[in-house]
């Protein structure tokens, strides 16, 4: 899912409190992707809006970032819809 705009991605995930959790728990991007074993950008699109993470990638990160079941539903869905209904 390339080339996605900012706004899409926003309705997807809450990229403030992705970024949050992350430097939480690690100093910097590049030690997180190598414990998820991900290209080193990934995170960096995610976090840019540029990629829409899927349903693997979201369990992925809540399992290294010990995310707990409203916190991940805070990040991950934080829309009732993908149309951005609350």
């Amino acid at each position: 899912m390339s080339n996605i705009t900012n706004k899409k991605t926003n309705n997807a995930v809450n990229i403030s409190k992705l970024r949050g959790a992350i430097f939480e728990k690690y100093k910097n991007l590049s030690v997180l992707s190598q414990e998820l074993k991900w290209y080193p950008n990934k995170i960096s699109r995610i976090l840019n809006g540029q990629y829409i993470p899927n349903v693997d990638d979201c369990s992925q990160l809540s399992g290294k970032l010990n995310l707990d079941s409203n916190t991940f539903m805070q990040i991950f869905l934080p829309n009732l819809s993908p149309n951005g209904d609350k």
